[in-house]
């Protein structure tokens, strides 16, 4: 099953013409939280920031980073995914806190092996707009959340002709190919 999760990542990053010949996966995975993800070895890889919980429960595992320069000549600032895990009940697991007027309503989907809930949003702070995907699935008594975020600069802030806006369907998809790998 693992060579099967590593193939479908592999095709993948290559569908979206990030992965070189060069390229290698690094593998992350945490006792304490028993889960696992496979990511770019180029990415920056940041552990939990602290054992402080949020107000849903949910303590930071680990953060993986896209290179400065991944997307030169583009508006793109930055994308990262973070997992997450609470000790919560399914039905909670299910619930999403209120966010902005921009959140799209709670869905169910199939990434990799894993069933999730899904919402999406974004939010417009000064010369930039941040895009977020949010997934969760619960998985023996445990509930995970990969929060994926990329945010972009207004094209508004270059000159006409100097970048190119970056396509945020391909940086989505390398970053959802993390939450393909995820494997308990």
């Amino acid at each position: 099953m693992m060579k099967r999760i590593c193939l479908v990542l592999v095709f993948t990053l290559l569908a979206g013409g990030v992965v070189e010949s060069k390229s290698r996966l690094k593998n992350f995975y945490s006792k304490e939280s028993k889960v696992g993800f496979k990511y770019l070895a180029s990415w920056k890889f940041e552990p939990g920031e602290s054992s402080t919980v949020d107000d849903q429960g949910f303590k930071e595992v680990a953060t993986v980073s896209t290179p400065e320069g991944a997307y030169a000549r583009t508006n793109f600032v930055g994308a990262r995914a973070t997992l997450s895990v609470a000790s919560v009940p399914e039905t909670t697991c299910k619930q999403f806190p209120p966010s902005g007027d921009d959140s799209s309503p709670r869905r169910r989907v199939g990434v990799g092996n894993n069933m999730f809930y899904l919402v999406t949003g974004s939010e417009g702070a000064v010369g930039h707009v941040i895009e977020t995907r949010t997934y969760r699935t619960f998985h023996d008594g445990r509930c995970y959340q990969f929060d994926l975020t990329l945010d972009v600069a207004n094209m508004g802030n270059y000159d006409k002709g100097t970048v190119r806006a970056v396509n945020d369907r391909k940086v989505f998809a390398n970053l959802e190919a993390i939450v393909r790998s995820l494997y308990f």
